[in-house]
């Protein structure tokens, strides 16, 4: 709920934004303003778009239960992946801390990203115990918040 609210409130402010740089174009009859209008007309149909697929589909939720991991989507189960079907698993660390971050594995040819929080931690490590798997840092994430401030 709180991702489609999130979701909601970004359309309306970028909605909000495009018909004013939109509105002012028609006024003004300078291109200064539709440059920005159709910029904010794109992004507000994209998150549209976001918000339509949040609201027919729902957010996954990973559950580890023994050897398998259960995926939940909209309180119903889709998905049984036993812990000899994932290959190809990646363990992100933080740079800093270095905790887990995040999972990554394949399963029957589609990748999956598990986000690692304190609640699901030990679960994800005793699943990929004794399986083989990489482990790279999450440079990127701080190298794009350095750049963003």
């Amino acid at each position: 709920m709180k991702r489609i609210m999130q979701l909601a409130l970004l359309n309306v402010l970028l909605i909000a934004l495009s018909l004013v740089f939109v509105l002012s174009y028609i006024e003004e009859r300078d291109l200064a303003f539709l440059v920005p209008g159709v910029i904010f007309t794109t992004g507000a149909v994209c998150f549209l778009c976001l918000f339509g697929v949040q609201i027919v589909f729902g957010c996954k939720t990973y559950v580890f239960a023994d050897s398998s991991v259960h995926i939940w989507q909209k309180g119903k189960m889709r998905r049984c992946i036993h812990r000899d079907d994932v290959f190809e698993i990646t363990l992100v660390l933080d740079v800093f801390t270095e905790a887990p971050y995040l999972v990554s594995f394949v399963s029957e040819g589609k990748k999956y990203y598990v986000a690692v929080n304190h609640e699901n931690e030990n679960d994800i490590l005793r699943f990929i115990e004794g399986k083989g798997f990489a482990q790279k840092k999450n440079w990127w994430y701080y190298l794009i918040m350095f750049f963003s401030h």
